[in-house]
């Protein structure tokens, strides 16, 4: 906030707002925003000694954010050339591994990565995992919730089929 006082007077500032938190104090301050979603304002109060005052009021709406876009998942065999993508989901042969890249094409970073499989063995370090395939034949979804900086969070889903027969990948 910028304020002149025409007598060249100290001038004091008063910050409040409808909701969320005021921090600091003077002609700056830092306002965190409310959990929930809605109209809000924050408020300035400038004062000199003699009782002179001006005020001003903004606007401001918190609205949800926007949760990161992914892109295509990057799926390669991890010493193998048992797996190949075919009408929607991804084959694998019994017991073979893969590594699977979730690409991050919009959002704000840096972000976080939780995987999941309910079958197989699947370890993960940020945007990348590896996961070993069970020995018999299903179809297991992996899955990955990624959120950016805001706490805003997508999910991403892979699907495998895992085969029990090598005539599969001819």
């Amino acid at each position: 906030c910028v304020a002149t006082d025409l007598d060249g007077d100290q001038i004091t500032y008063e910050w409040s707002a409808t909701a969320g938190e005021v921090f600091g104090q003077g002609n700056a301050i830092v306002w965190v925003a409310p959990a929930e979603l809605g109209a809000y304002s924050v408020k300035v109060l400038a004062r000199d000694a003699y009782g002179g005052e001006s005020s001003r009021e903004i606007p401001i709406s918190v609205t949800p954010g926007t949760a990161p876009t992914l892109g295509e998942f990057v799926v390669k065999g991890i010493g193998t050339d048992l797996i190949k993508f075919f009408e929607g989901k991804w084959s694998i042969f019994r017991g073979r591994s893969c590594s699977i890249e979730c690409v991050v094409t919009e959002g704000e970073g840096p972000y976080t990565y939780a995987w999941s499989a309910a079958k197989g063995t699947l370890t993960a370090e940020g945007g990348v995992a590896r996961w070993d395939a069970i020995d018999g034949k299903e179809e297991v979804t992996i899955t990955v919730d990624v959120t950016d900086i805001r706490g805003n969070t997508t999910r991403g889903t892979v699907l495998m089929s895992v085969q029990t027969c090598t005539c599969h990948f001819k």
